[in-house]
């Protein structure tokens, strides 16, 4: 069952990536469980964890680093997953996981730099090129990211991962980074549709000192698509967030608003939305800057971001598949940002 845009709306969060394929997969990688990391989250009892190898904090520093991982298993065989836990320590700003495409120009650059290795940088991709899709990602100390009946993620034995974890250590002393993910692994045959994600991304902020602003973006599908749903990204300066669904009319209805933003983040709903080719969502970022300084997009937690993301699959099974991500560079004539052609496609 899914609601069509032009009828009812609704949506489920979860950030999403891989390709569609069946196998007859059907046991969580044969590998014993190792100990947790201390309060931070337990092995799954049907699947398997992936723990970044982590690094010291130096008090007040701002960090972001990439680090190699690799999931379990037999190399080269299916494993299919219906829910994935993202978890990490005090003072972390953000974590993303990623996959990485076998024989990608991305499994070749990770290959090389060895599992438990990491370099700094603002995102997978722009550390180790194309082939990386991001599977999830947690702004709470605990993530869960399950998916509806039917829909779920691949994974290879041997594939690697590329955990992307952002420290902020706003205290007086140095703190160790640590991150872990959770994989609970399900037969092939429970996942009919394998799940993506699409990200816009509104480059054009620009805050004032000391002053309020609002910035409105818009990005259209490129296919058409079921959305499982959304969730808002800004930093400790956002306040006010409304999203909107516009049809191919440019017809805009209110869809969530959230005032919090590092509590209420995400919007679940129970059936998925179906979106047709040249439908999307428009979204505004409210900010009240508190600083001496102009804020602007950036990746530090000093700098500012106005994201919407969100989880995809295809309609129906053996339906194409087109990457779903906006980047806004500039601001219309009416005040909203658009990126060219549809919106949504490649970076």
């Amino acid at each position: 069952m899914f609601r069509s845009l032009t009828a009812d709306r609704g949506l489920s969060f979860v950030f999403c990536a891989a390709l569609a394929a069946c196998s007859s997969s059907a046991e969580a990688p044969g590998v014993g469980d190792p100990p947790p990391p201390t309060g931070l989250l337990a092995p799954p009892r049907n699947g398997v964890q992936v723990r970044a190898k982590g690094t010291a904090v130096p008090a007040g520093a701002d960090l972001e680093w990439c680090e190699v991982g690799e999931f379990p298993g037999v190399p080269g065989e299916e494993y299919y997953v219906n829910r994935v836990e993202l978890a990490k320590s005090q003072y972390s700003h953000h974590l993303f996981l990623s996959t990485v495409a076998p024989g990608s120009a991305a499994d070749a650059a990770a290959s090389e730099l060895g599992v438990g290795e990491r370099v700094p940088c603002v995102s997978a991709s722009s550390a180790f090129g194309e082939g990386t899709v991001t599977v999830g990602g947690a702004a709470k100390p605990l993530q869960t990211i399950s998916y509806p009946e039917g829909i779920g993620q691949r994974f290879y034995g041997g594939q690697k991962l590329i955990l992307d974890y952002h420290y902020y250590n706003t205290s007086p002393d140095e703190v160790e980074a640590e991150v872990a993910a959770n994989f609970h692994v399900v037969p092939a045959s429970e996942v009919k549709k394998i799940a993506r994600g699409f990200a816009a991304m509104n480059l054009t902020i620009e805050i004032p000192p000391l002053a309020e602003a609002a910035f409105t973006g818009e990005c259209r599908f490129s296919q058409d698509l079921l959305v499982g749903g959304i969730v808002r990204h800004t930093h400790r300066w956002g306040t006010n967030y409304q999203v909107w669904t516009v049809d191919g009319a440019n017809q805009a209805t209110p869809l969530w608003s959230s005032d919090d933003w590092q509590e209420d983040i995400e919007k679940r709903f129970d059936e998925p939305m179906l979106f047709r080719s040249g439908e999307g969502f428009r979204y505004r970022c409210e900010f009240q800057n508190t600083e001496q300084r102009t804020i602007r997009f950036g990746t530090k937690a000093t700098d500012e971001m106005c994201n919407l993301f969100g989880s995809w699959w295809v309609v129906n099974e053996g339906d194409a598949e087109s990457p779903q991500q906006c980047m806004i560079l500039s601001t219309d004539a009416d005040g909203i940002g658009r990126a060219t052609g549809s919106g949504f496609g490649p970076f």
